[in-house]
């Protein structure tokens, strides 16, 4: 790799990311890893009011929308223009392709298309660069199936949120949403299977890594 690379692992509930991106950092220890929502510690008082206050499941989507692009604005200004600029390779937990899943698809916002490229082409602005994403790899799984895992991690008390709490029809929305962002940006967006067993998800997800910054 000769350049700086700015990648997106991202998917639906209970699709896996967490396992596979604890694969990613021993694969790639050099390598800068964030999280949305979340990162800065601004972006992480975001997630705080976007996730788990107690209006946070009352919000609108334009209201979801704007925290998360107001803390993905600020991890670009402290964490993904300075790593790029030393020439890092850098790894997201969900981005921006994640509010046009849920709060386009997932929340009905459909009136929100518009709002979601003006923010998206301007998040940016500060550094004078929109940042956008040079691959992401979407981890599909069904609503069934996340539903599934996402209940045996509510067993284990881990992380659950109110969007773990919605119901199938949601999360087939929010599935729905990622497959369009898919189709609209064909050449940054790589989907792999996230039914197998992890171990056959991560080949599949180092298959399509190794092959793309090849070409870096």
């Amino acid at each position: 790799m000769k350049t700086s690379t700015f990648i997106v692992i991202a998917g639906c509930e209970g699709s896996g990311k967490t396992t596979q991106i604890s694969n990613l950092k021993k694969k790639y220890p050099e390598a800068v890893f964030f999280r949305e929502p979340g990162g800065t510690e601004f972006a992480e008082e975001m997630r705080r009011l976007m996730l788990v206050s107690p209006d946070s499941a009352e919000l609108s989507p334009f209201q979801q929308m704007n925290l998360a692009f107001a803390g993905r604005a600020d991890n670009i200004r402290k964490i993904i223009a300075p790593a790029m600029k030393a020439g890092k390779l850098v790894f997201a937990d969900r981005f921006d392709c994640c509010s046009f899943a849920y709060q386009i698809f997932g929340m009905e916002g459909r009136n929100l298309f518009s709002h979601f490229d003006s923010s998206r082409l301007s998040m940016g602005s500060s550094t004078k660069h929109p940042y956008l994403p040079d691959l992401y790899i979407f981890l599909d799984i069904s609503p069934e199936e996340g539903m599934r895992r996402v209940a045996i991690r509510a067993k284990a008390k881990r992380d659950v949120n109110h969007f773990d709490e919605r119901g199938p029809e949601f999360h087939a929305r929010v599935r729905d949403g990622y497959k369009r962002f898919a189709e609209l940006h064909p050449s940054r967006v790589k989907v792999v299977d996230g039914h197998p067993s992890k171990e056959e998800v991560w080949k599949s997800i180092e298959t399509v890594l190794d092959g793309f910054l090849a070409t870096r």
